[in-house]
């Protein structure tokens, strides 16, 4: 699915600084369940206020991180670092997520490069889907950038 992005680039620099925490014998198929679960962890963890969270956030996002989520024709930049996650999540109001797996042959990976996670936040009630793509550099989000989409579903016979 091709979607339209609008979005600040983080600072290479800071997130170059911030220790990585990935252990260096992941796989590809390993690393991205890992970033994936890792961005959903930041979307849960943005959406509460407490001390615990702020806390695990610093540990997930660099600082400087773009945040931004866009609507119709118009790009939406919500802030940086924690700040700028807890905007997005606000706004998403999402109560579902998904992923598409590593489909694809495995293979060693430097897991502390820079690495993406697509993943689809879905706020049911209101049927608008949010697909984000999470930017990683040393295991830390130094970007993420989405847009909004209205949904419909139904069965098929």
């Amino acid at each position: 699915m091709a979607i339209s992005t609008f979005f600040l680039v983080a600072s290479a620099a800071t997130a170059s600084a911030a220790p990585c925490d990935l252990r260096s014998d992941m796989g590809a198929r390993e690393l991205h369940e890992v970033l994936a679960q890792r961005a959903v962890e930041l979307v849960r963890t943005a959406a509460r206020s407490d001390a615990e969270s702020r806390d695990r956030l610093e540990q997930l996002i660099d600082p400087d991180a773009a945040f931004g989520l866009g609507a119709g024709d118009v790009g939406r930049p919500m802030g940086s670092g924690a700040e700028g996650a807890r905007a997005v999540v606000a706004l998403m109001k999402a109560d579902r997520y998904r992923y598409l797996g590593w489909d694809y042959m495995d293979g060693p990976v430097d897991a502390c490069g820079e690495h993406e996670a697509s993943i689809e936040f879905i706020a049911s009630a209101d049927r608008q889907v949010y697909p984000v793509t999470f930017h990683f550099h040393n295991g830390r989000v130094v970007e993420a950038k989405g847009w909004s989409r209205s949904f419909r579903e139904g069965a098929l016979p």
